[in-house]
């Protein structure tokens, strides 16, 4: 289920609390609510070496805003043309081209994404249908592909399917040139509907913040023997000071941020999936339903296996 936050990187070059000093706030605070009392005590700080124990690392993408020349077609970015390999096409999906929304050049994630990844080189991808269609066909891409794929290439060598019907005057043959990407001919992909192809932004970081469980993923991992009420009433009080939230918006590993509680995917014997991407359109502009989150998750031990669930809020 991912790395443990401490285990990531060291907290203190990161200016975020080590251990200690959370769980000092933390008690202070329960201790202000009124809720530890001398009978209590073992089991709340029980309670919060449990709690500590869940945090993770998540890790927020950072753009450039006013990068005025555009990246190299091998670079991290957000939204815009994707790299596409020298013989291969833009993935599409009942007859919708996909959205791009970011790829990432794998060498340049933390050590943790990486890890989890089961890569350290080459460009990560991800396309999403608009419909969020999962009644049939490959509505999603995600991908990695291999250093060896990665070759120097002109935008002008993109094709982007269904650009030639979009640029095709009524009633004539020809086409009218582009600004971005390539055309396939006329004919051969007029069955396909365009992408959307967002504004392009280079991608300058990664902003690593403490992540923690939603509730209902903390007490379903209660170790037994604790007062599951007592326990409850810690987790709701620390969730209200913010010591204990789970991070939005658009995100590198970390806990999902589930709309309608959780509903973890889970190998046939009850193992869960591994929480590696969450988008909720915080830096890609892209809608998840009515204000929903999207969530990628791998297999915990075939690391060639990936599914996506969403919800909208």
């Amino acid at each position: 289920m991912g790395i443990p936050f401490n285990a990531c990187e060291d907290d203190e070059h990161q200016g975020l609390e080590n251990p200690a000093e959370w769980l000092a706030k933390a008690k202070q605070s329960l201790e202000s609510a009124g809720i530890v009392t001398e009978e209590n005590e073992p089991t709340v700080s029980a309670v919060l070496e449990y709690v500590i124990g869940q945090r993770r690392a998540a890790f927020h993408i950072s753009v450039d805003e006013e990068a005025s020349d555009a990246p190299d077609l091998l670079s991290s970015r957000v939204g815009g043309l994707p790299y596409l390999p020298p013989g291969s096409t833009w993935p599409v999906n009942a007859g919708t081209a996909l959205t791009h929304l970011w790829q990432l050049r794998v060498a340049e994630l933390p050590a943790a994404v990486q890890l989890e990844l089961g890569h350290s080189r080459g460009l990560l991808q991800l396309f999403i249908a608009d419909t969020l269609d999962d009644a049939g066909g490959d509505w999603y891409v995600f991908r990695v592909l291999d250093e060896s794929q990665l070759v120097p290439r002109d935008r002008s060598e993109i094709a982007v399917p269904g650009q030639a019907r979009r640029r095709r005057p009524a009633g004539g043959s020809g086409s009218e040139s582009g600004a971005e990407g390539g055309s396939a001919e006329p004919g051969e992909d007029d069955e396909v509907e365009p992408p959307e192809i967002m504004d392009e932004r280079a991608v300058s970081g990664f902003e690593r913040v403490a992540d923690w469980p939603q509730r209902e993923d903390l007490m379903d991992g209660l170790p037994g023997g604790l007062d599951a009420a007592l326990a409850g009433r810690v987790v709701e009080m620390l969730v209200d000071a913010g010591l204990c939230s789970t991070a939005g918006g658009d995100k590198l590993l970390g806990w999902p941020n589930w709309c309608q509680g959780s509903e973890w995917i889970q190998t046939p014997g009850g193992q869960r999936y591994t929480q590696v991407m969450q988008v909720e359109g915080s830096v890609v502009p892209f809608s998840v339903g009515d204000s929903g989150t999207l969530l990628l998750q791998r297999h915990p031990t075939d690391f060639g296996e990936w599914r996506v669930s969403w919800a909208c809020c």
